[in-house]
């Protein structure tokens, strides 16, 4: 009897969990095209575009252009501050200047919290 009752009891455990794990999908869950939009609103402020967007699961890639490598680092500061809680990670390896354009260009990468932004 004691048993059946551990058996059951983890049964509805697995199936609480998985309930609760849709529903938080389903209501939590921002579209990644949102989370993209949401950053990219940021690039006309800092005079800052971006030639690529890319996602993979949490993470995206941002490739960044501007004729001032201080845009750049005034938008990674921007997105910083506005979504700190919804942030788990950013960060841009280098900002190289192109010597053909004079622009600089640099690759932002971030991972959120799926339930963010």
């Amino acid at each position: 009897m004691e048993k059946k009752k551990e058996l059951l009891k983890n049964t509805y455990e697995g199936k609480e969990k998985t309930l609760v794990s849709v529903y938080n999908k389903k209501v939590n869950y921002n579209l990644k095209s949102n989370q993209l939009a949401s950053f990219a609103q940021n690039f006309k402020k800092f005079g800052v575009k971006s030639n690529r967007m890319m996602s993979e699961n949490d993470t995206y890639y941002l490739s960044l252009i501007s004729n001032s490598d201080r845009n750049v680092t005034n938008l990674i500061k921007d997105i910083t501050r506005k979504y700190l809680k919804d942030i788990k990670m950013i960060n841009i390896d280098e900002i190289k200047e192109d010597e053909n354009n004079s622009l600089y260009q640099g690759t932002l990468t971030g991972r959120v919290k799926m339930t963010s932004i």
